[in-house]
C-alpha cells in the first residue's frame, strides 16, 4: 500500500514494451497534477521489462512496480483497479505519450462535472509521417466528438475514446464489475457504461500523444478484429434494444456483415433500405430492399440502423431520415 493518498491511480500495463517505457514514464512524471501514484503492470514481460519496471519504480515513490503472469490486458487491468488507491483511475499504455497537463486538466473537468463518468481528451497520433489516411480519417472522428452528445451518438458505430487517453470515476468501474476479457476490453466497458446511462466527455484540447506501430496488438490479435468489434456491437445492441426487436439495415457492403451478428445476438433482422435504384426491389438473403419512401409504410415500428462506414455517407443519411421524420436515438441508430 501506497505511504501517500494520491487522487489519480495511473494504470500502465506492460507487455515486452521496454523500447518505450521510459518515455511514456517521463511523461507522467512530468505531469503539472502531482498528487498521482503510477502501477506498472507487467503482464509477464519476457524482455528486460520487468528489471525496467524495478528501476523506474526506485527512481521515484510513487511509481508502483506490479508484477504478474501473463493473462492478458483485461485481466491486468483489473489487477490494477483492486491494487490502486486513488479515487480516479487514468490509463496510459506504455508507447504513448501524454501532455503535461492532461491529469490537471481532465481532473479539474471530472470536478466540475459530476454528470460524467469518464473523461478524455484530443489525440494526435504519431509518428506524422507514417501515418496511414485511414488513420487520420480516425483521428479526425475521434477528435469530432468531445461533448457528452456527440459521443453518445457515435457510440455504437466505433470505440469513440482513446482508452489510454481516459480518466474515469473509480465508483463507475466498480459498478460495472472492472474489464471483460471476451472482446475488445475498452469498447465493451465504454457500451457497459452507456447501458447503464453513464456519460462520456472529452477536455477539448489535443493532450494525448497516440503511437501507432505496424507491431501493435489492435493490428494483430483477433481480439481487436472488425469480426470481434461487429459481435461486441451486436451484442450491446441486444441488450439496449431487447432481444427479438425487428430491425432494418441501411447501407450495403456493412449492413450485409453486420446482419448475421445482429441475428445471432438476438435482433430480428426484417429488410434492407437503400438509395441505390438497381438494389431496390431486390432481395438479400431472403429479405427485401426498398427505398427510403417506403420505409414507414412497411416498417412502422422497427428500429432503423444505418450501418455505414463512410462519415460522409453518414450524414447524408442521417439528413435523408431526418427529413422524413425519424428521431435518432428513438427510431434510429448509426452503427457502423
Amino acid at each position: 500500500m501506497s505511504a501517500f493518498n494520491p487522487s489519480i491511480s495511473v494504470l500502465l500495463p506492460i507487455y515486452n514494451d521496454s523500447s518505450y517505457l521510459v518515455r511514456s514514464v517521463t511523461s507522467i512524471r512530468r505531469q503539472t497534477f502531482q498528487e498521482w501514484e503510477l502501477l506498472l503492470l507487467d503482464d509477464g514481460s519476457t524482455d528486460d521489462s520487468p528489471d525496467l519496471v524495478d528501476s523506474l519504480a526506485r527512481e521515484e515513490p510513487r511509481i508502483r512496480p506490479v508484477h504478474l503472469p501473463h493473462r492478458g490486458i483485461a485481466a491486468t487491468l483489473n489487477v490494477g483497479i483492486e491494487r490502486a488507491t486513488g479515487r480516479y483511475i487514468a490509463r496510459m499504455d506504455a508507447d504513448d505519450v501524454s501532455h503535461a497537463r492532461r491529469l490537471a486538466l481532465q481532473a479539474a473537468f471530472l470536478e466540475e462535472r459530476p454528470d460524467i463518468c469518464a473523461v478524455g481528451c484530443r489525440i494526435r497520433i504519431f509518428p506524422r509521417k507514417e501515418a496511414s489516411l485511414g488513420m487520420l480519417t480516425y483521428e479526425g472522428w475521434l477528435n469530432s466528438l468531445v461533448t457528452p452528445e456527440q459521443i453518445a451518438r457515435e457510440i455504437f458505430i466505433e470505440s469513440p475514446l482513446v482508452h489510454p487517453s481516459v480518466l474515469m470515476r473509480r465508483e463507475a468501474l466498480e459498478a460495472v464489475e472492472g474489464y471483460r476479457d471476451d472482446g475488445p476490453e475498452d469498447y465493451d466497458l465504454w457500451l457497459r457504461l452507456h447501458a447503464r446511462g453513464m456519460r462520456f466527455a472529452k477536455v477539448p484540447e489535443a493532450l494525448f500523444c497516440w503511437m501507432d506501430r505496424p507491431d501493435r496488438v489492435t493490428r494483430s490479435s483477433p481480439t481487436y478484429s472488425k469480426e470481434a468489434f461487429r459481435e461486441c456491437k451486436a451484442r450491446h445492441l441486444a441488450t439496449c434494444l431487447g432481444e427479438g426487436r425487428k430491425v432494418v439495415l441501411a447501407g450495403n457492403r456493412e449492413a450485409k456483415h453486420l446482419a448475421a451478428t445482429l441475428e445471432k445476438a438476438g435482433l430480428r433482422v426484417v429488410g434492407y433500405v437503400d438509395v441505390n435504384p438497381k438494389r431496390i426491389g431486390t432481395v438479400w438473403e431472403g429479405k427485401p430492399v426498398v427505398g427510403y419512401e417506403d420505409l414507414s409504410a412497411r416498417y412502422e415500428g422497427c428500429m432503423l440502423l444505418a450501418a455505414v462506414g463512410s462519415w460522409g455517407v453518414r450524414d447524408v443519411i442521417r439528413g435523408q431520415l431526418a427529413s422524413l421524420g425519424y428521431r435518432e436515438p428513438e427510431q434510429f441508430l448509426c452503427v457502423a
